[in-house]
């Protein structure tokens, strides 16, 4: 389906783009062009770009979303400057995907395969004066012409159960090592130090050691992230039970808080002055909020708990 003229009324009629890591993407057969069924990897996180206007050139009418093709390219453009979105795009760099685009029939049409994907390469345009183009351009690139197959079913998309997750607060955090981690609930470990998302000062923040005691060191060291969310629920949970996303280690009526355990390590930050200083349960939220308006550090603790996406197994 390369004609030019089918590939622009696909794209005419676009509703959104998905945006699939390779080698996260498992295809069925493929007959006649038409891919019999696609699934992504449990607990792989796609990008999602709500696409609703039609195809143009680049460079004109620059505060709509384009999506223009050539034989080996597939170039987005996204206008503004939206903090997330360029988060997201530099997470791309150096790996390969396949894209999906979902028409408003809800079509599916893919381009790239795990055997020939497509690589991505990303940069910014800043306009003189709010006319000219300003926003991310974004080419896919494929090193053989570009095939798009037709999906003869909905490709089978992760289940998220909560997507709304932050680092804990030094109270917060405490809690989770007193009623989970002291009692091996989860898969935690008593042998981690995890960081919490209260500030100390410019240089340093509080972490919990591995002993459950509150320390402070420097934003630069290096720590375990736990991340947790908020909850309400009619359905009675306790302290230790599997809640909706996570492990339940706080309970007041029907509102609970949940953690998991990321099982990575990051750094809390640079050595700005965030003002992330809240201690108390409940404070945790806005200090990762705090965190993340402040320091655009990729990889930062706060971050990766504000990212994290639980998905249904």
């Amino acid at each position: 389906m390369n004609s030019l003229t089918q590939i622009e009324e696909i794209f005419a009629g676009l509703l959104n783009i998905y945006i699939v890591e390779s080698k996260r993407v498992t295809f069925g057969d493929i007959i006649e062009n038409e891919l019999q069924e696609i699934a992504l990897a449990p607990g792989y996180d796609y990008i999602k770009i709500p696409f609703t206007l039609n195809t143009g050139e680049l460079s004109a009418n620059s505060y709509n979303k384009k999506i223009a093709y050539s034989q080996t390219s597939i170039d987005l453009f996204l206008p503004g400057n939206d903090l997330e979105q360029i988060q997201n795009f530099a997470a791309l760099d150096g790996k390969t995907y396949v894209l999906l685009f979902e028409d408003r029939f809800n079509n599916y049409w893919v381009a790239g395969t795990p055997t020939i994907p497509l690589r991505v390469t990303d940069s910014f345009d800043t306009g003189k004066n709010v006319s000219d183009k300003c926003g991310r351009n974004i080419k896919f690139i494929s090193n053989s012409i570009i095939m798009f197959l037709a999906l003869v079913e909905s490709w089978e998309q992760p289940v998220v159960l909560a997507d709304d997750f932050y680092l804990p607060s030094l109270e917060e955090m405490q809690l989770v090592n007193d009623n989970l981690i002291a009692n091996s609930i989860g898969d935690f470990s008593s042998l981690q130090s995890f960081w919490t998302s209260t500030e100390f000062d410019n240089d340093d923040a509080y972490y919990i050691s591995s002993l459950g005691d509150q320390f402070l060191n420097t934003k630069d060291s290096g720590y375990y992230v736990c991340a947790v969310r908020d909850f309400v629920s009619t359905e009675n949970y306790n302290i230790g039970d599997a809640g909706k996303a996570g492990w339940i280690f706080y309970k007041d009526g029907n509102n609970y808080k949940e953690a998991v355990h990321l099982g990575e390590t990051a750094i809390w930050g640079d050595n700005i002055v965030t003002g992330a200083t809240g201690i108390a349960v409940g404070s945790g939220l806005q200090n990762t909020n705090t965190i993340i308006a402040e320091d655009p550090t990729e990889g930062i603790a706060a971050r990766l708990a504000k990212n994290y996406v639980k998905y249904s197994e």
